[in-house]
């Protein structure tokens, strides 16, 4: 009966992975939901794990890879946090990300959105764009050195 269990459990997780990867802590939640006995859940995750369909270290690389051109660092830490990565695994993956990257990244965004935002007064935009960055994860200090490349000083404001 257990053996059973197991293999149903095995299944499911596997139907839940074909539709994108998944950390392990997903995985528990989905199955959890499921209300699949812990015992059972454990045994699948081991089993997942020796078949390397399951790897915290590899989502990570993989998510901070997609997502380091829309996204800064912090976004990316809270992200990944929440999808129960280890903040072990999490700050050795986003110290290879280097600061040119992220600072290029929020720099093309900057550009983009303080073209879009057209005739609306400067106080306006800046606070738009610096918000937006924000929001991104982009840290003060690359939203500053992204500003101070365009040329957009709040003193602009008051010329």
């Amino acid at each position: 009966m257990r053996e059973n269990e197991v293999k149903k459990g095995f299944n499911y997780a596997l139907n839940v992975l074909s539709y994108r990867d998944r950390t392990e802590k997903e995985i528990r939640d989905k199955m959890t939901t499921k209300e699949y006995e812990k015992s059972v859940i454990d045994e699948v995750l081991l089993k997942l794990k020796k078949l390397n369909l399951i790897n915290d270290v590899e989502f990570t690389e993989k998510y901070v890879e997609f997502r380091i051109e829309r996204y800064g660092k912090n976004r990316l830490k809270q992200e990944l946090f929440r999808k129960g990565i280890s903040k072990e695994i999490i700050e050795n993956v986003l110290s290879y990300v280097g600061e040119d990257e992220e600072f290029l990244a929020a720099k093309e965004i900057a550009i983009k959105k303080f073209n879009q935002y057209g005739d609306i007064p400067f106080e306006k935009k800046y606070n738009r764009l610096m918000g937006l960055l924000s929001r991104k994860g982009y840290s003060y200090s690359t939203v500053k050195r992204v500003f101070e490349e365009l040329g957009i000083k709040r003193s602009n404001y008051y010329e």
